[in-house]
């Protein structure tokens, strides 16, 4: 899943699970 926010691109690897921050890391 990939959200776009402003410029930044959200990769959550793994998939999430639930709503856990902590697996998403900023793309740039």
């Amino acid at each position: 899943m990939v959200i776009q926010r402003g410029e930044i691109w959200w990769a959550s690897l793994p998939e999430p699970v639930g709503s856990e921050p902590g697996y998403r890391r900023p793309i740039l």
